[in-house]
């Protein structure tokens, strides 16, 4: 998309489906970017829905998405990813024929193929995964500046339209993100490594240790089970959806582990100062990446 065309387009009214942290974010963030443009947002909860009108998240608030999504041209679905693939062929129904729906789903592949299953929501939907969060929870901690420098990835297929999936991109910028494009597959395999992973095995830290022992635990054992303390629920639901992929990743981690083992029990002093070398030189490399340039920056 040109500069001119970026330039044109501006959400008129944009509808967060599920305002907890994260559509609690989106919204907050877009109602700054477009101060002009309408917010509605939906949410099962009395209390949710309260809130979310007290803290001036959203304009209007419904507890119906269906409702929520009329005369809209943008929807963001933020509801927990094991519900997304149920609530698009719905969304995408109720909604105009010009609406453009995205997401914020941790995995891909089957909100994608529930997308393209569908013939208004494979016209409408544009999947996507801004990389950004807390392991806080609901729409009272939600941030305008959640997205600032965050990466966002959009996942883009051969049936995808390509002006909807360029507003996405857009959308995504001007709230604070860098975007790239990959492909369902490709993202949900490298997330397994770099997100679901990680927190099965900051999980599995907090399930070892004897809890006589919890007030021995310093700043470095709270800073490696931070993402423990996330919502249960949400992270099944995500482990469920990606399971072939977690599990691949959860044998690379099982791999290393063995190495530390083997190295410990044959009393390989020398071989124990080199794992630690290299996961410091991998943690420098880690923390010295950028994800490389967008895709189609301007």
């Amino acid at each position: 998309m040109n500069r001119e065309a970026q330039e044109a387009w501006r959400p008129r009214r944009i509808a967060v489906i599920g305002v907890g942290l994260l559509g609690g974010s989106v919204a907050l963030a877009a109602k700054r970017r477009w101060p002009d443009a309408t917010l509605v947002g939906s949410s099962r909860k009395p209390e949710t829905r309260q809130t979310m009108l007290d803290l001036q998240v959203v304009d209007h608030a419904f507890a119906d998405a269906i409702q929520c999504v009329a005369d809209c041209d943008l929807i963001i679905i933020a509801a927990p990813v094991g519900h997304i693939a149920r609530l698009l062929p719905e969304i995408a129904d109720a909604s105009d024929h010009g609406a453009i729906i995205t997401d914020v789903g941790s995995t891909k592949q089957e909100i994608v193929a529930a997308a393209e299953a569908h013939p208004a929501a494979a016209l409408r939907f544009v999947g996507s995964h801004p990389i950004a969060g807390s392991e806080r929870t609901g729409v009272e901690n939600a941030s305008v500046d959640l997205f600032q420098g965050k990466l966002s990835i959009t996942t883009p297929t051969d049936q995808t339209d390509p002006i909807r999936h360029d507003r996405v991109k857009q959308f995504w910028r001007e709230i604070g993100c860098r975007v790239i494009s990959m492909s369902p597959a490709d993202h949900d395999l490298a997330l397994a490594s770099a997100s679901h992973m990680p927190h099965i095995a900051s999980a599995a830290l907090a399930l070892a240790l004897p809890q006589k022992f919890a007030h021995l635990t310093g700043s470095g054992f709270r800073d490696a089970t931070r993402i423990a303390a996330g919502d249960p629920l949400m992270w099944r639901q995500i482990v469920e959806a990606n399971a072939p992929a977690v599990l691949a990743q959860l044998q690379q981690y099982e791999s290393a582990i063995g190495q530390f083992r083997g190295a410990i029990a044959s009393q390989d002093w020398a071989g124990i100062e080199k794992l630690f070398a290299d996961a410091q030189t991998a943690k420098q490399t880690i923390d010295a990446a950028t994800c490389g340039p967008e895709d189609d920056s301007e």
